[in-house]
């Protein structure tokens, strides 16, 4: 047997040899033909390629010479269903056929096209017809170069953020091929891009996509790139992920705060303690997203709803509001915004002091006037509170007052009033302060004139230091009892007070201070702890023993490893106990707990104690 091997270069490419069949056989079975099949040259922009052929025969034997004529038979074929028609070679006596060999029925093939995938499969079939010999019709068949055919797509970038740029590249491979380009939205229907572009093609992406996805940030873009040549080759598809850029986040576009009593369109700012503050949020998502979560912060707590209206606003001054909306992308956007609350306090009376006197204010204990010394105050409120001061006065045992003056130009009174009286009657002083929001007044009393023994005119009550006024006995002179003290509080006693002065100051006597800190506990002659006065016990804090603590327990379990297996029982089993040839151990946990002290006080007010010791 006989091979021959081609090999060509054209156009800077190496192509196929020739392949060859094997041996084919004849009616003479010392001769025999193979079939040879050379891709010459292929064009990817046709999608072609072309070919050369021969036959070739020979006898199996040497020293033999087979003369005659006869034709041979043969047509190309291609897996695209293309068919030529026979072509035939005449064999004439000078074809004389030995062991050596002779080619025949050389022949060039002009373009075959490809299929749409760049693939083509190239049969030569043939057959012999001799004046000696014949043969059955016989076919060889090679696969030709695949010629790359649909470009296949590349990305500078495959996650980007909605409108950024992203560019496709096409890698083609053939400057001639041309390209559409679609792409698809997470899955949906493609819509056309481009068409008719080389070799890349740069993309905005549109924002207004993200108004598809409004409950999340990123999406899968996919790319169809179709190739074309003289007509459509076929398509490629490439993915990328879009995603939500930062800056798409909702929308605060108003904080609306309104003061539900009004007291803010009245005084011009909010009023300390007064006012509330509701607090409504316009928002809005971002490219169709929707507002999920609110949140409020306003005087000092934190409200989960629209519309939140505070408790009253303690603290003057810049209140901050602090407001944040998340949206249905989990995308929260915080906005912040003050307040002005104006300070206020109650109407404040400082100063409101009578004493009797003569006509020109000269204090005197028997005059027949009463010097009023006041001062009192408004909180201005901008200067749109209400302010009314109002003097008063009447005779102690009179039912109503007699205005002596009424003030309403300024936020701050004060003054001294001269007012006749009658020497023999007391008199109750009032003063009046009145703002808006409320009423503050103080009373003072001042006694009649001084006398140092008065008899009632009804021969039935007598004063030492002022006008008798009633029956019975009145006095304003300070006044010692001797012996009477013995009587109500005796060497012993306790005196409680919320003035810190020495009970010696009212009642005479030794006094000293008693049971600081300590709540007095009534004696028990049936318990040991309380069977006589002034012991002493007791505690504020106390740490708990072990002993004390309420009877409890914390346990874990441990399954240790044995030789046949691992535990796997679940009950609880006391310490060491065995089961089916495990055990299972009971553990304490880790210590917890700061040991610390804890307050054992019950609620209590404090004051001042005295003891009397002699």
């Amino acid at each position: 047997m006989v091979f021959f091997i081609s090999i060509y270069i054209k156009k800077g490419r190496w192509l196929h040899r020739m392949e060859w069949s094997g041996d084919y056989g004849t009616s003479n079975p010392y001769i025999a033909y193979q079939i040879g099949i050379e891709e010459t040259d292929y064009s990817v922009a046709d999608n072609t390629s072309s070919f050369r052929t021969q036959i070739f025969i020979y006898r199996t034997n040497t020293g033999y010479t087979t003369y005659g004529s006869g034709t041979v038979y043969y047509r190309l074929k291609t897996s695209v269903g293309d068919v030529s028609d026979w072509y035939t070679y005449n064999l004439t006596t000078d074809d004389k056929i030995t062991s050596d060999g002779i080619y025949v029925a050389e022949d060039t093939w002009g373009p075959r096209i490809h299929n749409a995938e760049g693939d083509l499969d190239v049969t030569l079939e043939c057959y012999v017809e001799h004046d000696t010999f014949s043969s059955d019709s016989n076919e060889f068949t090679i696969s030709t170069t695949h010629i790359p055919r649909t470009s296949q797509p590349s990305l500078d970038a495959y996650n980007v953020d909605f409108g950024d740029e992203i560019t496709i590249y096409t890698n083609r491979a053939s400057s001639s091929f041309t390209h559409h380009l679609y792409y698809s939205f997470n899955g949906g229907d493609a819509v056309g891009i481009t068409a008719g572009f080389g070799d890349s093609y740069t993309w905005t992406i549109p924002t207004d996509l993200m108004n598809k996805i409004p409950n999340n940030t990123s999406a899968i873009i996919t790319f169809y790139l179709y190739t074309f040549g003289d007509s459509l080759i076929g398509c490629k598809t490439i993915t990328f992920t879009a995603t939500v850029p930062s800056s798409a986040v909702p929308k605060i576009s108003d904080i609306n705060c309104m003061d539900p009593y009004k007291y803010e369109a009245t005084y011009g700012a909010y009023v300390q303690n007064k006012s509330k503050v509701k607090v409504t949020v316009t928002a809005a998502g971002c490219y169709s997203s929707t507002i999920k979560n609110y949140k409020v912060t306003a005087n000092g707590e934190n409200y989960a709803f629209n519309g939140a209206t505070t408790d009253v606003l303690t603290a003057a001054g810049e209140n901050t509001i602090n407001v944040s909306v998340t949206d249905s992308r989990g995308r929260t956007v915080t906005k912040t915004i003050t307040i002005n609350v104006l300070a206020y306090s109650a109407p404040d009376i400082e100063k409101l002091a009578v004493v009797r006197c003569i006509s020109d204010g000269t204090p005197y204990e028997e005059g027949a006037y009463m010097k009023v010394t006041y001062k009192a105050s408004i909180t201005a409120l901008n200067d749109k509170n209400n302010k009314v001061f109002t003097l008063q006065y009447k005779m102690q045992n009179a039912t109503y007052y007699t205005t002596h003056l009424t003030y309403k130009d300024d936020y701050t009174w004060e003054g001294t009033a001269i007012i006749s009286t009658d020497v023999d009657y007391g008199y109750n002083v009032l003063l009046v302060v009145q703002d808006a929001f409320s009423t503050t007044s103080q009373q003072v009393d001042v006694s009649t004139a001084f006398a140092l023994i008065d008899f009632n005119a009804s021969g039935k009550g007598v004063a030492f230091g002022k006008a008798s006024e009633r029956d019975g006995f009145e006095c304003k002179l300070n006044a010692i009892f001797e012996g009477m003290v013995e009587g109500v509080y005796p060497v012993g006693s306790i005196y409680i007070s919320t003035i810190n002065v020495n009970p010696s100051e009212y009642f005479g006597g030794i006094w000293v201070e008693w049971g600081s800190g300590r709540v007095p506990v009534g004696v028990d002659t049936n318990d040991e702890d309380f069977d006589k006065a002034e012991k002493i016990g007791g505690e504020k804090t106390h740490v708990l023993t072990e002993d004390e603590m309420p009877s409890h327990n914390h346990k874990y379990f441990t399954n240790l490893q044995h030789s046949d297996g691992e535990l796997t029982s679940k009950e609880a089993l006391t310490s060491g106990l065995q089961v089916g040839g495990r055990r299972r151990y009971v553990d304490n946990t880790e210590n917890t707990g700061g040991g610390q002290a804890h307050s054992i006080l019950q609620p209590y007010i404090t004051c001042y104690m005295w003891k009397r010791t002699a």
